[in-house]
């Protein structure tokens, strides 16, 4: 690249920093996020030759993870795919919720 003085451009890919954990923490900092109870959201992986697994469980204010219609856990999945590609592996998410009496419950994405 020639440098002539002008501001140089440089493309920022995020993806091509992401490595095996990366994506786990990805997914923990946005559940926690939207939750009502961050300090109770854990979010397990499970791996695999070409497929990951990522499991988020806890209590409390899934609604919101998932939101209406499933937009927001939509929006989760397309990021996990992505950073997926980067590593050429399938990613699944699931989301478990545990009601008053401790029973799980499955979330809309998988």
């Amino acid at each position: 690249m020639k440098n002539d003085g002008s501001i140089q451009h440089q493309e920022l890919d995020v993806l091509s920093t992401i490595k095996g954990d990366a994506v786990k923490e990805l997914v923990e900092l946005i559940v926690k996020s939207l939750v009502d109870n961050p300090d109770k959201v854990k979010v397990t992986q499970l791996d695999g030759n070409r497929a990951q697994s990522l499991k988020c469980g806890g209590s409390g204010g899934y609604g919101k993870v998932i939101g209406k219609q499933g937009r927001n856990a939509q929006a989760i999945r397309i990021i996990v795919a992505a950073a997926g590609m980067k590593l050429k592996k399938r990613i699944n998410v699931e989301i478990l919720e545990k009601d008053n009496e401790g029973i799980t419950k499955k979330g809309a994405i998988q």
